[in-house]
């Protein structure tokens, strides 16, 4: 293994361990953590539970909610690519019901310009009843918009179900079975369904969370003609093939690609859309991908195409923040494969593991020929301190803020020949093993 890959693995492990670490203190019920590099998926793990008692495993399904948005839009540019149609086509084109909406073009639905309500008339998200097919017509049948298009970014789930219906009308097919005959099934993702019934194998959701309740199991639902915009789901797997089609340029040309990834809409808090995709700046990088929220999931991906680089976290609990978590592992694999400090010192294993005091934790963790100090609560991937080996077990850390231990000891102490503790300046920090993990949340047990 090369150094550059060692490193990036060490960082995909720091970052599981925080990970694990804050879904304990959301009190997230499981997670799954994979990161694809150069096409192939170098690391994945999980924690927690997909029920009660029952583990999730790497093969777990999640419901992954708006991430279908992608697939949505992946599906409208092989559409172009096959001159069933073009972007700037007006809905009416393909759609009779939108004849007194002759404004909207097919772009505008994808980066969310269309100036369409955000859900429709229906209370699907409260009721967990959601529109079908006919329910869907009839609101088309009305205006659907409540401003312009191009006179402001506005998210619309409903957008994406008139995407579905102009790719019924210009495929000939029903939705799901276009999808799954177009891009699924190209793209190796078996395991990922829209609105299916492998819902039922798929980890049960948990709504949001209550200081003397945790959090409660909530009912599946299917989300029927809301299902482009939020109706799939799928796994670590089949979202690692998809990324590594996004950074292989396989499924459609070089041209659409580049399309999608073109800035559609700049926010006014900075924050940047493409065709179906947000673009975050990480490391001043370019990262495409999306979030999802479902009633009782929270998910994450995206890929940036340089550096073949990709990161999937799928949670099944409500309102966790997952941006922040995404930009954490994000930045850190990043930063990792440009690392070059070290510790001047053999056997770094032997001094990695989570210590804590009355004031928190602190990890001491290995990267690449690197010893490195974090504080998981705290942790966004910017913070990683190298220590420096002064002699025998001491060490210290020459970067950071003044505020914090900069250039004071840190030094380890085994007992029995097993690591035991660690002193920072004249504080002590007990070693702890599989404490703050899902796993023992005690209202899961």
């Amino acid at each position: 293994m090369s150094e550059e890959s060692e490193r990036i693995i060490d960082a995909c492990e720091l970052v599981d361990k925080v990970l694990s670490y804050k879904a304990y203190f959301e009190q997230v019920p499981g997670v799954a953590f994979g990161v694809v590099k150069d096409g192939e998926m170098v690391y994945k793990n999980t924690h927690g539970y997909s029920e009660k008692g029952k583990p999730i495993e790497d093969n777990s399904l999640f419901r992954i909610a708006s991430l279908s948005k992608v697939f949505t839009a992946t599906a409208i540019m092989k559409l172009r690519e096959d001159e069933k149609l073009k972007l700037d086509d007006k809905v009416s084109e393909h759609l009779d019901s939108f004849d007194n909406r002759t404004n909207i073009r097919v772009r505008h639905l994808l980066s969310h310009v269309s100036g369409s309500v955000r859900d429709g008339k229906t209370d699907h998200w409260i009721s967990a009843n959601f529109p079908d097919k006919n329910e869907l017509e009839k609101q088309l049948k009305e205006d659907i918009t409540v401003q312009e298009p191009l006179d402001g970014w506005k998210y619309s789930n409903l957008g994406y179900a008139v995407l579905g219906k102009i790719i019924e009308s210009a495929s000939g097919k029903d939705y799901s079975n276009y999808m799954e005959e177009e891009i699924l099934e190209p793209l190796d993702t078996k395991n990922t369904s829209v609105d299916g019934d492998n819902f039922e194998n798929a980890t049960k959701g948990f709504g949001r969370l209550t200081p003397e309740k945790g959090r409660k199991e909530v009912e599946d639902c299917r989300t029927e003609s809301l299902s482009p915009a939020t109706g799939y789901a799928s796994n670590l797997e089949d979202l690692s093939n998809f990324i590594h089609d996004r950074t292989s340029r396989s499924l459609l040309r070089e041209t659409s690609y580049r399309e999608m990834e073109k800035i559609e809409w700049e926010l006014e808090n900075g924050g940047k859309w493409s065709l179906g995709q947000t673009i975050w700046n990480i490391e001043n990088k370019n990262v495409y991908g999306h979030t999802g929220g479902f009633m009782g999931h929270t998910t994450v991906f995206g890929y940036e195409p340089e550096s073949e680089t990709g990161v999937i976290i799928l949670t099944n609990a409500l309102n966790v923040p997952i941006r922040k978590w995404f930009k954490t592992a994000f930045r850190t694999v990043l930063k990792a494969e440009k690392q070059d400090l070290e510790t001047d010192k053999d056997d770094l294993e032997r001094y990695t593991g989570r210590f804590t005091s009355r004031f928190g934790e602190i990890d001491i963790r290995k990267l690449g020929n690197s010893l490195v100090m974090i504080a998981p609560s705290r942790f966004e991937g910017r913070q990683l301190k190298v220590l420096t080996h002064l002699e025998d077990d001491k060490f210290k850390s020459e970067s950071g803020f003044g505020f914090g231990y900069k250039n004071e000891i840190i030094e380890f102490s085994f007992e029995k020949g097993s690591l035991s503790n660690l002193r920072i300046a004249a504080g002590e920090h007990k070693l702890v093993k599989d404490v703050f993990i899902p796993e023992n949340l005690e209202w899961l047990n």
